[in-house]
Parts: C-alpha cells; structure tokens; sequence
C-alpha cells in the first residue's frame, strides 16, 4: 500500500483505496431552505457489500463538504433531521469514473402524515409480524391481520419497505395522492 492509499474497515471487509474528490453536501428543506444540524450519511457498496456511515453534520447554510470519498465503490448520500425525512437522496457514479460529480443536493421533506396499509404473501394471506419502515425513518410492525399504521410519514415520494425472515415487498407511492387503489405490500422471498 502507497502513502497515498488508505485502509477502510467495513464489518470484517478490508478495503484498500485511493483518495478521491471532495463532495459538497447541500441539505434543504422543500422549499429550497438551507436546513442547519442535518446528521449526513454516505451509504457506499463495495461488490454486494453495504456499509452506511455518518460523515458529519450541515453547518449555518445547510453545507458539509465531505473528505471521507475514496476511490472504490458506488456512494449515495442521505440526511437525518428530526422532524423531516430525507427524500431524493442522490447517488454518486463510482469514484474514479469519468462522470463523477462534486456536489450533492438533499431536499428533505417535514414528517405529518400517517400512512396504514396491509402486508400480504403472494397468495394475498395477511402476514403477521411483518417489520415495515422507511430508511431512516419511522417503522412499524403488522399485526395478526398484517395491517399496519406509520406516524410521521414524509409527504413526498417514499418507498415503504417490508421484510419478514427471508419475505421481502415495497412500495413506492406519494402520499400528498389520496389514491383509493393503493394496494397492499406483497412479500416474496428474496433470491
């Protein structure tokens, strides 16, 4: 390993890695509000290996220049403020590509919606104990009828994910929409 190289311990992954561009970090709110004290994450893959980790926290004008990218791996970045949800997380090209980027925008959206659903198996059958949540945000469990209840939603665009043992679903849905067809999450098992 050169002077220039570093060493990165990701659970029990040894990853060795050049140092790369510097990205800066803009966190706002939906109305293009600079959002001060948001907890940043980069979430890198190496292979199928996936490590989040926080990088730091946006300064008075909703900035935090990141050093922490190295050349390995495919980045994406995600905000954590109480109150609001992380939405339109930006993902990063791998570094050392020719079209890397060295800005990232995070709009965050404030939490107040309440959002029930059902969890089925492929042949419709309530699944009971079902975890549901959003990345970084609110979870809950299904009861014996698979029905849920998730307080402080987003209003924007989300994706609700649901997994039970090796039974995984999502859905994607915007909940500013009334939509009466929102169908249930189907869990299939992961292959």
């Amino acid at each position: 390993m050169t002077a220039d190289q570093f060493q990165l311990a990701i659970g029990k992954i040894i990853v060795r890695a050049k140092p790369a561009h510097t990205v800066l970090v803009t966190v706002s709110d939906a109305y293009n509000k600079p959002l001060t004290g948001a907890d940043v994450y980069a979430m890198v893959s190496y292979g199928k290996n996936y490590a989040p980790f926080k990088v730091g926290r946006t300064g008075s004008k909703g900035r935090l220049q990141v050093s922490t990218v190295y050349q390995a791996g495919q980045y994406a970045f995600t905000a954590v403020l109480p109150g609001y949800y992380s939405f339109g997380t930006a993902s990063l090209p791998k570094v050392g590509s020719s079209n890397w980027i060295d800005s990232v925008e995070i709009a965050m959206d404030r939490v107040n919606a309440v959002r029930r659903g059902r969890v089925v198996d492929e042949k419709g059958k309530p699944v009971a104990g079902a975890s549901v949540y959003l990345e970084f945000g609110p979870r809950a469990l299904t009861n014996n009828n698979g029905e849920f209840t998730l307080e402080n939603m987003p209003n924007s665009l989300v994706r609700i994910l649901a997994k039970k043992g090796n039974l995984y679903g999502s859905n994607v849905e915007r909940n500013r929409i009334r939509s009466l067809d929102r169908g249930p999450i189907v869990l299939t098992k992961l292959r």
